[in-house]
C-alpha cells in the first residue's frame, strides 16, 4: 500500500512559484520548486524523521520524479511534433 495519496499541482501565491501538494501519513506536505532547483519540502523533517516518515518522504520524492518525467516527455513530444510539422512545410 502506498503511504501517499496522489497530489495536486498548485501555484503558491505567497512565494509566487509552482508548488505540489500531497497528503502523506495524514499530513499535508507542500513541495516547492524555486527557479530550476530541485523539489524540496517546506518542513525540515528529513534529518529527524523516523523510518515511517522517511519512507513517506521517499515515496513523495518518487511521485515528484514521475511527474517531472511525464512533464519532460510531454515537452519532448511537443517539440518533435513541431519539428515534424515544420519539416513537412519546408519540403
Amino acid at each position: 500500500m502506498n503511504p501517499y495519496r496522489r497530489g495536486e499541482a498548485v501555484y503558491d501565491t505567497v512565494r509566487g512559484q509552482p508548488a505540489f501538494v500531497a497528503e502523506a501519513d495524514g499530513r499535508w506536505l507542500t513541495l516547492v520548486r524555486p527557479g530550476h532547483r530541485s523539489w524540496r519540502t517546506h518542513e525540515a523533517v528529513v534529518r529527524s524523521a523516523d523510518e515511517r516518515e522517511r519512507a513517506t518522504l521517499l515515496a513523495l520524492a518518487s511521485l515528484v520524479r514521475e511527474r517531472r518525467d511525464r512533464e519532460l516527455s510531454a515537452r519532448v513530444r511537443e517539440a518533435n511534433r513541431r519539428s515534424r510539422d515544420r519539416w513537412g512545410r519546408d519540403v
